[in-house]
């Protein structure tokens, strides 16, 4: 995948774990790859915690990679889509253009987001300073 988003000029980081996961969302990533066996089995806790903790203007995007289902997901599988908020859940196999999509897709969410966090920082500061 790595390799993949760098032919598009997408840098990446390759988190070994959660915990690496949740470090990188607090530390400012753009968004989250991920697989769905990546989340399973392993304590989410401080990622959920984290996820509630962001800011008003702040929905962290997630790609979630899920291995396709006759059936409807489990109850632990759909929790963990819940948990996440917002998520894109792309069923493998998949093209790469599509992965590729979907990750660009939420890279410029993310930026209008920060965006408005700036709008919002701009307005409280003439809030705090008015025009004289």
């Amino acid at each position: 995948m790595r390799q993949l988003l760098a032919e598009v000029d997408c840098e990446a980081f390759t988190c070994t774990d959660v915990a690496a996961l949740t470090r990188a969302i607090i530390e400012g990533a753009g968004a989250a790859l991920v697989t769905e066996e990546a989340l399973q089995d392993v304590s989410l806790r401080a990622l959920n915690d984290a996820l509630s903790q962001q800011p008003a203007w702040s929905d962290f995007p997630f790609v979630l990679l899920a291995t396709r289902q006759l059936s409807p997901r489990t109850a632990p599988g759909q929790a963990i889509v819940r948990g996440l908020g917002n998520v894109v859940v792309l069923e493998r196999p998949i093209s790469a253009p599509t992965i590729l999509s979907a990750v660009d897709s939420a890279l410029r969410a993310r930026r209008r987001q920060y965006q408005m966090r700036n709008h919002l920082i701009e307005r409280e500061r003439a809030e705090e300073h008015p025009a004289k």
